[in-house]
């Protein structure tokens, strides 16, 4: 949680840029590790606006990007006021 200043969101993405986040074993299918959200940064900064957020990693919030990839909810973010 960050003090009164809030959250600031300075990147985010759904989908799957790698091939070893979040995966299950055994894991038999190519993966496709160019899957972005392109709405993601969006959705996540107008959700976290306040001193904490809690948001579902699901299509039914970000969509579908890539049908068939286990994806992932990954967001570099920050307290207003500090340094990264």
């Amino acid at each position: 949680m960050c003090p009164m200043s809030g959250i600031v969101i300075f990147d985010a993405n759904y989908g799957r840029t790698d091939n070893t986040t979040c995966l299950r074993r055994p894991h038999r299918r190519h993966l496709n590790t160019n899957c972005t959200s392109p709405n993601t940064l969006d959705i996540v900064t107008k959700s976290c606006a306040g001193r904490h957020c809690i948001l579902a990693a699901s299509n039914d919030v970000f969509s579908d990007p890539c049908i068939g990839t286990r994806k992932y909810l990954k967001v570099v973010f920050g307290c207003a006021g500090y340094d990264r």
